[in-house]
């Protein structure tokens, strides 16, 4: 079986998707969080709760009581009202991601990304090779060396079981917004090495599947939103622990019940986004505490600047959850034996996994 992966592509255009060669086509509705959680849902049927995390960084587990130098005093209160130029002193002294100074020690990066951090994963009894960037940040040279290492062991190994994983869409996305002339560029050649990669596996399996995915799609992101917690709230410390990327906040509350009531009025106000329910979080998987006592998600087109991980300068984003179709990635299929699913619904991505098993088991020809 062979999975071509595109990181990003919408189903909006799943009409420029062959369907002479791809003619079973239905939306992916993603869960919450980003590509570090999706992927592992996806490949593994992992859900965030089974990971321990949402987003990539989550608390150490019990925090200690942190200080603050006065330095740190002087910059945290500057960054949010000056976040540009605190962004160079950032740079200049080398810190990692836009954590007001000294609250990123009360937090753990745990989040990994398992199409790039693994070459080989399993599926079912099939044992997958993955082709995709490693070293590599260009995203247009980064795509092309994909295509050329997987067209190379399709055509010339003769690879039957392989993932290739294209990313470059959804870089340009993210970098120069979506439909924009770097995206149309990069959407014409990823499609343009899904045929040749098609046309070469046919070649050598002409009656083993193959199988078109995208993780999510993707929204242009026009309103900033600057959040300043820290002056509303208080910063976060050993009792009360929050941080927020560019669309999510997620709060701890270890031990105090009075900055975590303050946190939900306030939110509650705030008319560009929502606190996600009990319901929604356990139907999606996120319901685990480690994930955070209360997770937040801004509405469609809003984006939080800056953030914890830096200026929010991103002109298209994904992550702002299942009812908002512009975000639906695609699931397409070359053949069915069966009718595997129903081509008016969609299916979720904690569904996607056994629909791969279900593919895998078949005895194909």
């Amino acid at each position: 079986m062979l999975i071509l992966f595109i990181d990003g592509y919408p189903y909006y255009l799943s009409d420029l998707i062959s369907g002479e060669k791809f003619p079973y086509k239905i939306p992916h509705i993603p869960n919450y969080g980003y590509s570090v959680t999706l992927h592992y849902e996806i490949f593994q049927g992992i859900s965030p709760n089974e990971l321990g995390y949402l987003g990539e960084w989550i608390p150490i587990g019990n925090p200690t009581r942190n200080a603050f130098t006065p330095f740190q005093k002087v910059m945290n209160k500057i960054r949010f009202r000056f976040p540009f130029a605190s962004r160079v002193i950032y740079k200049i002294l080398r810190r990692q991601g836009f954590f007001p100074l000294g609250v990123n020690q009360l937090f753990v990066r745990k989040g990994s990304y398992l199409l790039m951090e693994n070459r080989e994963i399993i599926i079912g009894r099939t044992k997958f090779k993955i082709v995709s960037f490693d070293e590599i940040h260009d995203y247009i040279k980064r795509d092309e060396k994909v295509f050329r290492k997987a067209f190379d062991l399709i055509k010339n190994h003769r690879i039957e079981n392989i993932i290739v994983a294209f990313t470059g869409l959804d870089s340009v996305s993210h970098k120069r917004g979506v439909l924009s002339e770097a995206y149309l560029s990069e959407l014409e050649k990823i499609l343009y090495f899904v045929d040749r990669l098609y046309d070469a596996y046919k070649k050598n399996y002409p009656n083993k599947p193959v199988v078109f995915i995208s993780d999510h799609g993707m929204s242009d992101a026009e309103t900033p939103v600057n959040l300043r917690l820290e002056e509303r709230i208080g910063y976060p410390d050993h009792s009360f622990v929050y941080l927020y990327d560019s669309l999510y906040l997620y709060v701890w509350n270890f031990n105090n019940n009075f900055k975590y009531n303050m946190i939900i009025n306030f939110l509650k106000k705030m008319k560009c986004g929502k606190i996600l329910t009990q319901d929604e979080r356990q139907f999606f998987r996120i319901d685990s505490p480690r994930l955070g006592d209360l997770i937040f998600v801004l509405n469609e087109g809003y984006y939080f600047r800056p953030n914890y991980f830096g200026l929010g300068n991103e002109k298209a984003l994904h992550g702002y959850g299942h009812t908002v179709h512009n975000q639906y990635g695609v699931l397409a299929l070359s053949e069915a034996k069966e009718n595997f699913f129903d081509e008016k619904k969609g299916i979720y991505t904690k569904d996607i996994y056994r629909f791969l098993l279900n593919l895998e088991k078949i005895q194909w020809k």
